[in-house]
Protein backbone atom coordinates (compact mmCIF):
# COMPACT_ATOMS: atom_id res chain seq x y z
CA UNK A 1 0.00 0.00 0.00
CA UNK A 2 1.62 3.33 -0.95
CA UNK A 3 1.42 6.16 1.37
CA UNK A 4 -1.45 8.48 1.52
CA UNK A 5 -0.77 12.27 -0.08
CA UNK A 6 -1.50 14.90 1.87
CA UNK A 7 -1.28 18.22 -0.31
CA UNK A 8 -0.84 21.27 0.90
CA UNK A 9 -3.18 24.20 0.08
CA UNK A 10 -1.25 25.55 -2.47
CA UNK A 11 -1.10 22.42 -4.25
CA UNK A 12 -5.09 22.12 -3.39
CA UNK A 13 -5.65 25.05 -5.38
CA UNK A 14 -3.88 24.16 -8.22
CA UNK A 15 -5.15 20.79 -8.47
CA UNK A 16 -8.66 22.18 -8.47
CA UNK A 17 -8.10 25.08 -10.47
CA UNK A 18 -6.25 22.89 -13.06
CA UNK A 19 -8.70 20.23 -13.14
CA UNK A 20 -11.56 22.62 -14.04
CA UNK A 21 -9.42 24.17 -16.64
CA UNK A 22 -9.23 21.38 -18.68
CA UNK A 23 -12.90 20.79 -18.74
CA UNK A 24 -12.63 24.17 -19.76
CA UNK A 25 -10.21 23.81 -22.81
CA UNK A 26 -12.58 20.98 -23.93
CA UNK A 27 -16.12 23.06 -23.87
CA UNK A 28 -17.55 23.47 -27.81
CA UNK A 29 -17.93 26.58 -27.93
CA UNK A 30 -17.09 26.84 -31.64
CA UNK A 31 -19.86 26.16 -34.35
CA UNK A 32 -17.95 24.87 -36.90
CA UNK A 33 -20.30 24.27 -40.72
CA UNK A 34 -23.80 23.69 -38.12
CA UNK A 35 -21.74 21.59 -35.36
CA UNK A 36 -20.46 22.75 -32.07
CA UNK A 37 -16.81 21.54 -31.44
CA UNK A 38 -14.16 22.46 -29.06
CA UNK A 39 -10.73 24.32 -29.65
CA UNK A 40 -8.89 20.92 -30.75
CA UNK A 41 -11.24 19.64 -33.77
CA UNK A 42 -11.17 23.79 -35.10
CA UNK A 43 -7.37 23.58 -34.82
CA UNK A 44 -7.35 20.00 -36.10
CA UNK A 45 -9.68 20.46 -39.28
CA UNK A 46 -7.59 23.61 -40.01
CA UNK A 47 -4.36 22.07 -40.02
CA UNK A 48 -5.21 18.96 -41.91
CA UNK A 49 -6.83 19.91 -44.84
CA UNK A 50 -4.59 22.65 -44.72
CA UNK A 51 -7.26 25.72 -45.60
CA UNK A 52 -7.31 27.91 -41.86
CA UNK A 53 -9.14 30.50 -44.03
CA UNK A 54 -11.90 28.04 -44.82
CA UNK A 55 -12.09 27.45 -41.28
CA UNK A 56 -12.59 30.74 -40.20
CA UNK A 57 -15.39 31.53 -42.36
CA UNK A 58 -17.32 28.44 -42.20
CA UNK A 59 -16.95 28.97 -38.06
CA UNK A 60 -17.16 33.03 -37.63
CA UNK A 61 -18.51 34.78 -40.83
CA UNK A 62 -20.04 31.78 -43.27
CA UNK A 63 -21.56 33.66 -46.71
CA UNK A 64 -19.64 36.59 -46.10
CA UNK A 65 -16.54 38.34 -47.84
CA UNK A 66 -14.08 40.28 -45.55
CA UNK A 67 -11.90 41.32 -48.49
CA UNK A 68 -8.42 42.00 -47.45
CA UNK A 69 -8.99 41.74 -43.58
CA UNK A 70 -9.93 37.64 -44.12
CA UNK A 71 -6.56 36.24 -44.22
CA UNK A 72 -5.33 38.30 -41.57
CA UNK A 73 -8.20 37.30 -39.13
CA UNK A 74 -7.96 33.66 -40.02
CA UNK A 75 -4.28 33.82 -38.70
CA UNK A 76 -4.76 35.42 -35.64
CA UNK A 77 -8.07 33.40 -34.71
CA UNK A 78 -5.39 30.40 -35.49
CA UNK A 79 -2.60 31.42 -33.41
CA UNK A 80 -4.79 32.54 -30.45
CA UNK A 81 -6.37 29.01 -30.26
CA UNK A 82 -3.15 27.42 -30.73
CA UNK A 83 -2.21 29.77 -27.55
CA UNK A 84 -4.81 27.76 -25.90
CA UNK A 85 -3.07 24.45 -26.71
CA UNK A 86 -0.11 25.39 -24.76
CA UNK A 87 -1.79 27.27 -21.68
CA UNK A 88 -3.59 23.43 -21.13
CA UNK A 89 0.14 21.92 -21.81
CA UNK A 90 0.98 23.72 -18.82
CA UNK A 91 -1.93 23.55 -16.91
CA UNK A 92 -1.35 19.50 -17.40
CA UNK A 93 2.00 19.65 -16.69
CA UNK A 94 0.88 21.83 -13.27
CA UNK A 95 -1.70 19.43 -12.34
CA UNK A 96 0.83 16.25 -12.48
CA UNK A 97 3.29 17.58 -10.41
CA UNK A 98 0.73 19.66 -7.77
CA UNK A 99 -0.64 16.00 -7.88
CA UNK A 100 2.48 13.83 -7.50
CA UNK A 101 4.20 16.82 -4.97
CA UNK A 102 6.73 17.43 -7.52
CA UNK A 103 8.89 20.80 -6.68
CA UNK A 104 8.93 23.43 -9.38
CA UNK A 105 9.35 26.83 -9.43
CA UNK A 106 5.85 28.64 -9.74
CA UNK A 107 5.94 31.14 -12.97
CA UNK A 108 1.80 31.49 -13.36
CA UNK A 109 2.37 35.05 -12.19
CA UNK A 110 5.00 35.41 -15.41
CA UNK A 111 2.31 33.67 -17.43
CA UNK A 112 -0.88 35.17 -16.84
CA UNK A 113 0.94 38.51 -17.74
CA UNK A 114 2.04 37.42 -20.66
CA UNK A 115 -1.43 36.35 -21.13
CA UNK A 116 -3.03 39.59 -20.69
CA UNK A 117 -0.61 41.26 -22.63
CA UNK A 118 -1.51 38.69 -25.62
CA UNK A 119 -5.12 40.17 -25.22
CA UNK A 120 -4.35 43.69 -25.68
CA UNK A 121 -2.12 42.57 -28.78
CA UNK A 122 -5.10 40.83 -30.58
CA UNK A 123 -7.57 43.50 -29.66
CA UNK A 124 -5.22 46.27 -31.45
CA UNK A 125 -4.37 43.86 -34.44
CA UNK A 126 -7.84 43.39 -34.86
CA UNK A 127 -9.33 46.46 -34.60
CA UNK A 128 -9.37 48.53 -38.07
CA UNK A 129 -9.36 52.48 -37.78
CA UNK A 130 -10.77 52.65 -41.59
CA UNK A 131 -14.16 51.58 -40.53
CA UNK A 132 -13.92 50.96 -36.67
CA UNK A 133 -14.74 47.45 -36.54
CA UNK A 134 -13.73 44.20 -34.70
CA UNK A 135 -13.71 41.15 -36.88
CA UNK A 136 -12.68 39.18 -34.08
CA UNK A 137 -16.42 37.33 -32.92
CA UNK A 138 -17.65 38.39 -29.71
CA UNK A 139 -17.42 34.80 -28.51
CA UNK A 140 -13.55 34.40 -28.72
CA UNK A 141 -13.34 37.85 -26.75
CA UNK A 142 -15.56 36.39 -23.78
CA UNK A 143 -13.75 32.66 -23.90
CA UNK A 144 -10.43 34.49 -23.59
CA UNK A 145 -11.40 36.85 -21.30
CA UNK A 146 -12.71 34.02 -18.67
CA UNK A 147 -10.01 32.49 -19.09
CA UNK A 148 -7.91 35.34 -17.66
CA UNK A 149 -10.85 35.88 -14.94
CA UNK A 150 -9.83 32.20 -13.80
CA UNK A 151 -6.49 31.67 -13.96
CA UNK A 152 -5.85 35.35 -12.28
CA UNK A 153 -8.10 33.75 -9.89
CA UNK A 154 -6.09 30.88 -9.17
CA UNK A 155 -2.81 33.08 -9.51
CA UNK A 156 -3.72 35.44 -6.31
CA UNK A 157 -5.77 32.77 -4.29
CA UNK A 158 -2.16 30.80 -4.06
CA UNK A 159 -0.47 33.44 -3.32
CA UNK A 160 -2.92 34.48 -0.03
CA UNK A 161 -2.94 30.80 1.01
CA UNK A 162 1.33 31.16 0.81
CA UNK A 163 0.84 34.08 2.82
CA UNK A 164 -1.47 32.82 5.31
CA UNK A 165 0.17 29.93 5.71
CA UNK A 166 3.48 31.91 6.26
CA UNK A 167 1.83 33.66 8.80
CA UNK A 168 0.58 31.11 10.73
CA UNK A 169 3.82 29.39 10.45
CA UNK A 170 5.46 32.39 11.95
CA UNK A 171 3.00 32.21 14.87
CA UNK A 172 3.63 28.55 15.23
CA UNK A 173 7.37 29.11 16.01
CA UNK A 174 7.15 32.04 17.81
CA UNK A 175 4.59 30.03 20.09
CA UNK A 176 7.12 27.12 20.24
CA UNK A 177 9.95 29.32 21.11
CA UNK A 178 7.92 30.50 23.97
CA UNK A 179 7.02 27.28 25.15
CA UNK A 180 10.46 26.63 25.36
CA UNK A 181 11.33 29.98 26.86
CA UNK A 182 8.83 28.74 29.85
CA UNK A 183 10.73 24.87 29.82
CA UNK A 184 14.17 26.35 30.12
CA UNK A 185 13.21 29.01 32.98
CA UNK A 186 11.43 25.93 35.00
CA UNK A 187 14.48 23.44 34.31
CA UNK A 188 16.90 26.58 35.03
CA UNK A 189 14.42 26.46 38.75
CA UNK A 190 14.25 23.48 38.96
CA UNK A 191 18.69 22.95 38.88
CA UNK A 192 18.67 25.99 41.08
CA UNK A 193 16.69 24.27 43.69
CA UNK A 194 18.24 20.89 43.24
CA UNK A 195 21.88 22.60 43.69
CA UNK A 196 20.34 24.27 47.08
CA UNK A 197 19.18 21.08 48.35
CA UNK A 198 22.51 19.18 47.36
CA UNK A 199 24.23 22.21 49.65
CA UNK A 200 22.15 22.15 52.29
CA UNK A 201 22.66 18.23 52.61
CA UNK A 202 26.36 18.87 52.26
CA UNK A 203 26.05 21.52 55.26
CA UNK A 204 23.97 19.25 57.05
CA UNK A 205 26.90 16.52 56.70
CA UNK A 206 29.60 18.65 57.99
CA UNK A 207 27.31 19.34 60.80
CA UNK A 208 29.58 17.85 63.61
CA UNK A 209 32.22 19.89 62.30
CA UNK A 210 30.30 23.01 62.55
CA UNK A 211 29.36 22.29 66.29
CA UNK A 212 32.80 21.79 67.03
CA UNK A 213 33.92 25.07 65.58
CA UNK A 214 31.31 26.67 67.34
CA UNK A 215 32.33 25.12 70.35
CA UNK A 216 35.50 26.45 70.20
CA UNK A 217 34.27 29.75 69.64
CA UNK A 218 32.18 29.90 72.50
CA UNK A 219 35.27 28.22 74.99
CA UNK A 220 37.40 31.73 73.19
CA UNK A 221 34.78 33.61 74.56
CA UNK A 222 34.89 34.33 70.87
CA UNK A 223 31.39 36.09 70.74
CA UNK A 224 31.85 38.13 67.45
CA UNK A 225 33.20 35.49 65.97
CA UNK A 226 30.46 33.06 66.90
CA UNK A 227 27.96 35.60 65.71
CA UNK A 228 30.14 35.69 61.60
CA UNK A 229 29.76 32.15 61.75
CA UNK A 230 26.30 31.55 62.06
CA UNK A 231 25.63 34.21 60.01
CA UNK A 232 27.79 32.12 56.94
CA UNK A 233 26.08 28.89 58.22
CA UNK A 234 22.91 30.42 58.04
CA UNK A 235 23.16 32.12 54.53
CA UNK A 236 24.77 28.88 53.21
CA UNK A 237 21.78 27.04 54.34
CA UNK A 238 18.90 28.99 53.41
CA UNK A 239 20.65 31.02 50.50
CA UNK A 240 18.95 28.41 47.76
CA UNK A 241 15.83 27.62 49.91
CA UNK A 242 12.55 28.24 47.73
CA UNK A 243 9.89 30.24 49.02
CA UNK A 244 5.84 30.47 48.84
CA UNK A 245 5.24 34.05 47.75
CA UNK A 246 1.86 33.60 45.91
CA UNK A 247 1.36 30.02 45.71
CA UNK A 248 1.29 30.40 41.86
CA UNK A 249 4.21 28.13 41.54
CA UNK A 250 5.85 29.84 38.02
CA UNK A 251 5.34 33.21 39.93
CA UNK A 252 6.76 31.42 43.04
CA UNK A 253 9.81 30.46 40.78
CA UNK A 254 10.40 34.35 39.24
CA UNK A 255 10.25 35.72 42.48
CA UNK A 256 12.35 33.62 44.16
CA UNK A 257 14.81 33.55 41.25
CA UNK A 258 14.72 37.21 41.23
CA UNK A 259 14.88 38.17 45.08
CA UNK A 260 18.57 35.89 44.34
CA UNK A 261 19.69 38.25 41.88
CA UNK A 262 18.85 41.71 43.72
CA UNK A 263 20.98 39.89 46.76
CA UNK A 264 23.51 38.45 44.39
CA UNK A 265 23.82 42.86 43.15
CA UNK A 266 23.68 43.89 46.87
CA UNK A 267 19.72 45.05 45.85
CA UNK A 268 17.54 45.05 48.89
CA UNK A 269 14.19 43.69 47.70
CA UNK A 270 11.06 43.28 49.80
CA UNK A 271 7.88 41.06 48.79
CA UNK A 272 4.18 41.99 50.29
CA UNK A 273 2.28 39.66 48.93
CA UNK A 274 -0.72 37.16 49.64
CA UNK A 275 -1.98 33.52 48.51
CA UNK A 276 -3.62 33.65 45.33
CA UNK A 277 -2.87 30.21 43.32
CA UNK A 278 -4.65 30.95 39.91
CA UNK A 279 -3.42 34.13 37.26
CA UNK A 280 -5.82 34.82 34.12
CA UNK A 281 -2.15 34.48 32.75
CA UNK A 282 -0.27 32.09 30.90
CA UNK A 283 3.10 30.33 32.00
CA UNK A 284 4.65 32.71 29.22
CA UNK A 285 2.31 35.69 30.27
CA UNK A 286 3.62 35.46 33.66
CA UNK A 287 7.24 35.22 32.39
CA UNK A 288 7.01 38.00 30.06
CA UNK A 289 4.79 40.67 32.45
CA UNK A 290 6.72 40.10 35.74
CA UNK A 291 10.21 39.04 34.46
CA UNK A 292 10.40 41.77 32.03
CA UNK A 293 9.09 44.19 35.19
CA UNK A 294 11.44 42.84 37.31
CA UNK A 295 14.14 43.07 34.97
CA UNK A 296 13.70 46.71 34.48
CA UNK A 297 14.00 46.91 38.26
CA UNK A 298 17.08 45.24 38.77
CA UNK A 299 18.79 47.03 36.12
CA UNK A 300 17.64 50.60 37.27
CA UNK A 301 18.68 49.47 40.13
CA UNK A 302 22.33 49.00 39.13
CA UNK A 303 22.78 52.31 37.77
CA UNK A 304 22.18 53.53 41.06
CA UNK A 305 25.22 55.11 42.81
CA UNK A 306 23.94 55.43 46.60
CA UNK A 307 25.32 52.75 49.39
CA UNK A 308 21.40 51.38 49.39
CA UNK A 309 19.33 50.54 46.46
CA UNK A 310 16.33 49.23 46.52
CA UNK A 311 13.38 47.75 44.97
CA UNK A 312 9.82 47.41 46.61
CA UNK A 313 7.43 44.72 44.99
CA UNK A 314 3.62 44.56 46.32
CA UNK A 315 0.51 42.18 44.87
CA UNK A 316 -2.69 42.94 45.71
CA UNK A 317 -6.10 40.66 45.49
CA UNK A 318 -9.25 42.22 46.37
CA UNK A 319 -12.24 40.41 44.59
CA UNK A 320 -12.28 41.13 41.38
CA UNK A 321 -9.23 43.02 41.10
CA UNK A 322 -5.46 41.87 40.82
CA UNK A 323 -2.47 45.06 41.64
CA UNK A 324 0.80 44.74 41.01
CA UNK A 325 3.30 47.49 42.29
CA UNK A 326 7.09 47.58 41.62
CA UNK A 327 8.92 50.34 42.51
CA UNK A 328 12.92 50.98 42.63
CA UNK A 329 15.28 53.46 43.45
CA UNK A 330 16.36 55.73 40.71
CA UNK A 331 18.50 58.71 40.60
CA UNK A 332 17.17 60.32 37.61
CA UNK A 333 13.44 60.57 35.75
CA UNK A 334 11.94 58.05 33.53
CA UNK A 335 10.62 59.49 30.16
CA UNK A 336 8.42 56.97 28.09
CA UNK A 337 9.08 57.06 24.26
CA UNK A 338 7.21 55.12 22.08
CA UNK A 339 5.64 53.24 24.38
CA UNK A 340 8.95 52.01 26.27
CA UNK A 341 10.79 53.86 29.64
CA UNK A 342 13.95 55.24 28.69
CA UNK A 343 16.23 57.28 31.34
CA UNK A 344 17.46 61.35 30.15
CA UNK A 345 20.56 59.97 28.68
CA UNK A 346 19.80 58.35 25.98
CA UNK A 347 22.85 55.85 26.20
CA UNK A 348 22.05 54.58 29.46
CA UNK A 349 18.42 52.76 28.54
CA UNK A 350 16.10 51.83 31.57
CA UNK A 351 12.87 49.70 31.15
CA UNK A 352 13.56 49.59 27.37
CA UNK A 353 13.41 46.03 26.70
CA UNK A 354 10.30 44.09 26.92
CA UNK A 355 7.65 46.94 27.37
CA UNK A 356 6.15 46.21 25.18
CA UNK A 357 5.24 42.89 25.21
CA UNK A 358 4.05 43.88 28.37
CA UNK A 359 1.95 46.40 27.18
CA UNK A 360 0.20 44.00 24.76
CA UNK A 361 -0.56 41.15 27.89
CA UNK A 362 -1.99 44.06 30.00
CA UNK A 363 -3.89 45.50 27.14
CA UNK A 364 -5.23 41.29 25.89
CA UNK A 365 -6.58 40.89 29.55
CA UNK A 366 -8.36 44.84 29.47
CA UNK A 367 -6.00 45.97 32.29
CA UNK A 368 -4.08 49.20 32.88
CA UNK A 369 -0.38 49.99 33.08
CA UNK A 370 0.62 53.02 34.64
CA UNK A 371 3.95 54.39 36.07
CA UNK A 372 4.95 57.21 38.56
CA UNK A 373 7.99 58.78 38.16
CA UNK A 374 10.44 60.99 40.43
CA UNK A 375 14.14 62.26 40.51
CA UNK A 376 14.62 59.01 43.01
CA UNK A 377 12.01 56.80 42.20
CA UNK A 378 10.21 54.72 39.80
CA UNK A 379 6.91 52.92 40.13
CA UNK A 380 4.79 51.05 37.70
CA UNK A 381 1.58 49.60 38.30
CA UNK A 382 -0.36 46.68 36.27
CA UNK A 383 -4.50 46.50 37.52
CA UNK A 384 -6.55 43.72 35.86
CA UNK A 385 -10.36 43.56 36.47
CA UNK A 386 -12.70 41.25 36.11
CA UNK A 387 -10.49 38.44 37.72
CA UNK A 388 -12.65 35.18 38.17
Amino acid sequence: MGRERKWTSVQLINIIFCGLMQIFYFFPWLKYSGLHCSLHRYIFRALTRNDYIEAFNKTYYPGKDLGIYEQKMAILVLVYLMSFLVAQVVDLLLLYRNMNQIPYRDHQGLFWVIAMTWVFFLEYADYQGADEQFYIPMSMFIYLNTWLVVKGVQYFACRMTESLEYMNLSSQKKLEQKEQEVLELKVNVLEERFKGMLKSLQVVHDMKNHLLALRRYEQERDWDGIHEYLEKLSDAILVHNYQVWTGNQMLDMILNQKMQDAKDSGVQMTIQTEVFTKLPFTDWEIITLFGNLLDNALEATQKVTSENPWIHVKFIRRNRLFYVEIENSAEEAVRVENGQFRSQKEENGLHGYGMKNVREIVEKHEGDLQYITTDTSFLVSVSIYDMK
